[in-house]
């Protein structure tokens, strides 16, 4: 199974789950990302790239964090204690995250574009899914510039997930009111949440590292 293979299914699998499928790759790559600089402290390959860098960005310092790992973390902070001058007073910040994120979604946009173009399945389940998050979405419909079929194919499918979306929080909303009666609905229920995620970008809590 080549790469477009690999990515494609797993980019079907989101779909199925109703997540961002760029997302849900992104969450791959934390998995395996952080669980190899945690496991991985002494080793010197895995320090420079962390020392170099600075450190990673915020939004992916907090991740990290909440892995846990005092050990490990004490380790790799140490080192940017030490060396903190080299980076803060010439600010000179690179994530290896943002970077390993950046370099997935092109190889994961060119797998998608393939899929869609190659996979009738595969574009099938594109139209029925929830769409992508705004960045994502947002990435790629610049992307897509050279081709307006497929810019409109998103802007579609994006439509229509909204509609859905929408429908659940107005459900949701009747549901809170004082006189409502009738049987709670699960999904409109979380359908806020789901609001959110298209706004801030990740996956639903059970499909997180």
């Amino acid at each position: 199974m080549n790469l477009y293979e690999l990515k494609l299914a797993a980019m079907e699998d989101a779909m199925n789950f109703l997540e961002c499928p760029f997302c849900f790759l992104d969450e791959a790559l934390y998995k395996m990302y952080f669980n190899r600089l945690l496991n991985n402290v002494l080793d010197q390959d895995y320090r420079k790239e962390w020392l170099s860098g600075g450190g990673l960005c915020s939004k992916h310092s907090l991740m990290l964090l909440e892995k846990g790992s005092a050990t490990g973390q004490a380790i790799l902070y140490q080192d940017l204690l030490n060396n903190w001058q080299k980076t803060w007073l010439e600010n000179k910040f690179v994530c290896p995250v943002c970077q390993k994120i950046d370099y997935n979604f092109e190889d994961s946009k060119k797998a998608f574009i393939w899929g869609l173009k190659n996979r009738p399945e595969f574009y099938e389940g594109f139209l029925s899914s929830d769409g992508l998050c705004r960045d994502h979405f947002v990435k790629l419909y610049q992307e897509l510039a050279f081709d307006t079929r497929f810019q409109e194919l998103l802007v579609t499918v994006q439509d229509k997930a909204f509609c859905r979306l929408n429908k659940q929080l107005d459900q949701l909303l009747r549901q809170h009111s004082y006189n409502y009666q009738g049987k709670k609905d699960q999904p409109s229920l979380r359908s806020w949440k789901k609001a959110a995620r298209y706004f801030i970008s990740g996956v639903e809590k059970k499909y997180r590292v």
